[in-house]
C-alpha cells in the first residue's frame, strides 16, 4: 500500500540534507512508517526523531518531508498516526530550550520566527534557521485541518494524538476544538481527560473563553483525576487557592502511564501538558507566588515524566525569579533569596531531570538560562539558607 503514495526518489533525497548531511535514509525511513513490523517501524521513528528532528533542529529533509507525512498519515491502513501526529506539532514548533523560560506560544510562534527573520525581533529559534524553520511551519499549518477529524479515531492513541496537534496546530479553528468537545465525554477515561487536557492548551494558545457545559458534571465526579482534568479545562478561579484543592487532590490520586505502547506515550504527551497548562492558566489571575501555587508545582513535578517536567520547571522559574529589562533573567545572591524562591529551588532539586551522571542537557540548559547552578548539589547549597 505505501508504494501508492509519493516518496520521491533516492537522488531526490540525496540532494537534500538531513542532521549529518544528504539525507539518503529518509525516504526509506518514511516508507518504514507503514511498515507491518513493530521493529521496522520503530526503528524509523527513531531515525526521523534523531536525522529530520536533531535536537530541535530542522533541516531542508524535513520540510520535504512534511508533504509526505501528510500522504502517510492520511491512508486509512497507516499503523503509524500516533507517531506522525505528534511528530508534525515538533516540526511546526521545534523545542529550543533556549526559549523553554519564555514559553512557546503556539499562536503567535509564526509571526515571531517572522520578525526574528526579518531582524526586528528578539531570536526564539536557535537551532533552525528562521526562514526554514518559518517555510516547515506553514508547510505543517497548510493542512491542518486534516488533523482533527483523527480524534474520532476508534483507536485511543490516534485519538489522543489528534487532539493533541489539533490544540498546538489548529486552536483557532472552531471545527478542531468542537472535535475535541465531541471526545470530552467519552467513556474512556483516557480519550476524555486527554481531550480536557488538550481543551485546556488550546485556550491557553488563544485565549479561548468557549467553555463546554457539559463538563459541569464531571468536576463533581467521584473520581479525583476527572475533577482535576475537568478543572483544567474550565479554570474560571479568581485565585489559586479556589482551584488549588481540586488540582493538589487530581494530581495525588493522577495515574502516570509507564508502558511503551503507543496510548501510554500518547497519554504521558497530552498528561503531561496538564499541569502547565494549569499554572499557566492560574498565574493569569496570580500576582505573586502563594503556597498554594508552589504546591501545585510541587506535586505535578512529583508525578510527571522528565520531559513533561521541563515546560513545569520553566513556569516556575520564570514566576519566581526577577526578570530583566531585555527579557533575560538575572542571577541573585543565595542570602537575597525569598522563602518562596527558596521552596521553588529546593522542589527542583528534589524532582528535576537528574540522571546518575548529572542532568538532561535540556534541563542544564534551561537552568543556565535562568542563572542558578547547574549541578543538583550545587543547586542544593544554593537554595538553602
Amino acid at each position: 500500500m505505501a508504494d501508492r503514495i509519493d516518496f520521491g526518489t533516492k537522488d531526490d533525497w540525496a540532494r537534500v540534507h538531513d542532521a549529518y548531511g544528504p539525507a539518503t535514509k529518509a525516504r526509506e525511513d518514511l516508507k518504514n512508517l507503514m511498515s507491518p513490523f513493530p521493529g521496522t517501524r520503530d526503528k524509523a521513528v527513531w531515525n526521523l526523531y534523531g536525522n529530520l528532528f536533531h535536537q530541535g533542529g530542522r533541516f531542508r529533509a524535513t520540510r520535504k518531508a512534511v508533504p509526505v507525512l501528510y500522504d502517510v498519515l492520511a491512508r486509512p491502513d497507516c499503523p503509524s498516526k500516533p507517531f506522525i501526529l505528534r511528530y508534525l506539532v515538533a516540526l511546526a514548533h521545534g523545542y529550543a530550550e533556549e526559549f523553554l523560560p519564555f514559553g512557546v506560544d503556539a499562536s503567535t510562534h509564526a509571526a515571531a520566527l517572522q520578525a526574528q527573520s526579518d531582524g526586528d525581533g528578539p531570536a526564539v529559534e536557535f537551532y533552525c534557521d528562521p526562514d526554514l524553520a518559518l517555510d516547515i511551519y506553514d508547510l505543517v499549518q497548510a493542512r491542518r485541518v486534516e488533523l482533527a477529524p483523527h480524534a474520532a479515531d476508534a483507536d485511543p492513541a490516534v485519538a489522543v494524538c489528534a487532539m493533541y496537534a489539533a490544540a498546538w496546530l489548529a486552536a483557532d479553528d472552531p471545527d478542531a476544538r468542537a472535535a475535541i468537545a465531541a471526545r470530552a465525554q467519552d467513556s474512556a477515561a483516557d480519550v476524555r481527560r486527554s481531550a480536557w487536557s488538550c481543551w485546556a492548551l488550546a485556550e491557553r494558545a488563544v485565549g479561548l473563553r468557549d467553555r463546554l457545559d457539559a463538563l459541569a458534571p464531571w468536576l463533581a465526579a467521584d473520581d479525583p483525576v476527572d475533577r482535576f482534568a475537568a478543572a483544567v479545562a474550565s479554570v474560571e478561579a479568581d485565585t489559586v487557592e479556589a482551584l488549588g484543592p481540586a488540582l493538589l487532590a487530581g494530581l495525588g490520586a493522577w495515574p502516570v502511564p509507564k508502558g511503551d505502547d503507543a496510548l501510554s506515550k500518547a497519554l504521558r504527551e497530552t498528561w503531561g501538558l496538564l499541569p502547565s497548562v494549569a499554572t499557566g492558566l492560574i498565574r493569569r489571575h496570580v500576582r505573586a507566588p502563594t503556597d498554594a501555587w508552589l504546591a501545585i508545582h510541587e506535586a505535578a513535578l512529583a508525578k510527571v515524566a522528565d520531559l513533561s517536567k521541563l515546560a513545569i520547571v520553566a513556569d516556575l522559574l520564570r514566576f519566581v525569579l526577577p526578570r530583566q529589562t531585555r527579557g533575560g533573567f538575572k542571577g541573585i545572591a543565595s542570602a537575597d533569596l525569598t522563602p518562596h524562591q527558596r521552596r521553588a529551588l529546593r522542589a527542583v532539586v528534589e524532582h528535576g531531570v537528574w540522571l546518575d551522571e548529572g542532568s538532561f542537557l535540556n534541563f542544564t540548559e534551561l537552568l543556565k538560562n535562568f542563572g542558578l547552578p547547574q549541578d543538583r548539589d550545587s543547586l542544593r547549597v544554593y537554595a538553602e539558607e
